[in-house]
C-alpha cells in the first residue's frame, strides 16, 4: 500500500483569493540621512560625501574614528 505524495487539487467551490491585508502599510521614500548631523562631518560637502575616493579615504574604522565622528556621547565630556 503505498500513498502518493502529490499535493492533492483544490475542490472547485474554493475560492482562491487572498486574504484581507489587516494592516495599511505606509510607504515613504527612503533617503539617506543628512551626514552634516555628526559633528566630525558636519562641513564635508555634498560632491566630497558622494564621491567614492572621499568615502573611502574617510571612513571609520576604530572606535576612536568613530568618537572622533559623531561626538563623545551623551553624558560623556567632550
Amino acid at each position: 500500500m503505498s500513498r502518493s505524495l502529490r499535493a492533492e487539487a483544490a475542490p472547485a467551490d474554493i475560492a482562491a483569493e487572498p486574504l484581507p491585508q489587516p494592516y495599511t502599510y505606509r510607504r515613504h521614500e527612503a533617503v539617506e540621512p543628512d551626514w552634516r548631523r555628526f559633528p566630525g562631518w558636519r562641513d564635508v560637502t555634498e560632491r566630497e560625501w558622494c564621491d567614492p575616493q572621499w568615502q573611502r579615504a574617510h571612513c571609520v574604522k576604530g572606535v576612536g574614528e568613530l568618537r572622533a565622528v559623531a561626538g563623545p556621547g551623551p553624558g560623556r565630556p567632550g
